[in-house]
């Protein structure tokens, strides 16, 4: 009994490490993502954001995305980024139901937002344009932002997993 109380710990502790690092991917993690440029990912109001330095939406929904150059853009999700192409582009649902990329580029203090061509992901990308990471943050796949909730219920079962350990130990 106790060795399966262990094994049950260590895999729900695991598993708690993976959701961990994917609460991360979707802005509501505890540890930091890796995106240049010092923007952070964030999880508010139900949606992923886009974040620089400071806490200001770069990326942020559903709001209204001024481009230079092009017509304001009315996003109404994030479906997915990829840090691989020089930058960050995401891939953005507009309210149109239109699915477009939005490249973000530039040093911290002068991050740049522009719209992206078919053409200019596979340029960014290079020969090997299928081996793009992207990470996917709709609402399912990260949880429906409750991080919180599948922390305190792994937290609980693996607190239950050590006391189910102790009290058989104790019975021997």
């Amino acid at each position: 009994m106790r060795i399966g109380a262990v094994i049950v710990a260590v895999t729900l502790a695991l598993l708690g490490l993976f959701a961990e690092r994917r609460a991360t991917q979707c802005g509501g993690g505890l540890m930091e993502p890796d995106l240049p440029y010092g923007l952070r990912a964030d999880w508010f109001n139900g949606r992923f954001w886009l974040t620089d330095s400071e806490g200001w939406g770069v990326i942020a929904p559903p709001v209204e995305l001024e481009i230079k150059d092009d017509a304001d853009l009315s996003v109404l999700w994030v479906r997915r980024y990829s840090t691989d192409l020089r930058g960050v582009v995401a891939e953005v649902e507009l309210e149109s139901g239109d699915l477009v990329l939005i490249a973000v580029d530039g040093p911290p203090e002068s991050i740049q937002v522009s719209r992206l061509e078919p053409g200019a992901l596979r340029t960014r990308a290079g020969s090997d344009i299928e081996s793009i990471r992207w990470v996917d943050v709709r609402s399912g796949d990260c949880f429906f932002g409750m991080f919180w909730f599948l922390r305190i219920l792994l937290v609980t079962g693996i607190a239950g997993a050590i006391v189910l350990a102790l009290r058989s130990k104790r019975k021997e």
